[in-house]
């Protein structure tokens, strides 16, 4: 058999499997509905239910031989709970802004796509959004690996009423943006955010020493 053969070959079986696959989304899309269904003559019944999905990822990844890993196969099962979910209702959640933060991205983790995105300006502000009603779910940072806990954050879980239930591991990236890398030697001021200083800390420290640093 030719290459090429062997590349039709292959390519059919992976349309076949995709058309069965598809036919089985489908047939899931339609259970998770029929569960909307139930729940809404059900009282004080919810949509998100954390624990279920965590039982879902839990039993797939212990069922599945490879080669996906377990990393990936949380990814795929995230999107298809999130998309079927979406079907009974999309989860309002509030995070802190403006768009793209690291917050924003933690819930697109956690949720999937499938789920309604309000940006707050603080904190502060995302606890409040979930304590009146306005959203379903926050999303904040707690901890991070170089600075501890967020004070602003465990202060918040103190005096509301709101509980943790969920937890989301995000590694985070900065990036120095200047006008060249020719420049980096002339660097002077570095801004940015209080908690990106203090988390580069060290690196600025070894690249950057003089730099005068500006929240």
């Amino acid at each position: 058999m030719s290459q090429k053969e062997q590349f039709k070959q292959l390519r059919d079986r992976i349309d076949k499997i995709d058309d069965q696959l598809l036919g089985l989304l489908n047939e899931r899309a339609g259970c998770a509905l029929a569960i909307g269904a139930v729940k809404e003559t059900t009282a004080g019944a919810v949509v998100y239910r954390p624990e279920r999905e965590a039982q879902i990822l839990r039993r797939v990844i212990k069922a599945s031989a490879g080669p996906l890993t377990p990393t990936q196969i949380t990814g795929i099962y995230r999107e298809i709970i999130s998309a079927c979910r979406s079907g009974e209702e999309k989860p309002k959640v509030a995070v802190l802004g403006p768009i793209g933060t690291y917050s924003e991205m933690a819930a697109v983790k956690h949720f999937g796509q499938e789920v309604a995105i309000e940006f707050e300006t603080g904190i502060e502000e995302v606890f409040r959004s979930v304590e009146t009603g306005d959203t379903d779910y926050g999303v904040v940072p707690v901890e991070n690996s170089t600075e501890g806990g967020i004070a602003i954050t465990l202060d918040c879980l103190v005096i509301t009423s709101l509980r943790i239930c969920g937890e989301i591991d995000l590694r985070i990236r900065h990036a120095l943006i200047g006008k060249g890398a020719e420049a980096f030697g002339m660097v002077k001021v570095v801004r940015a955010h209080p908690q990106a200083l203090a988390q580069c800390r060290k690196w600025l420290d070894r690249h950057l020493p003089n730099a005068e640093r500006v929240p």
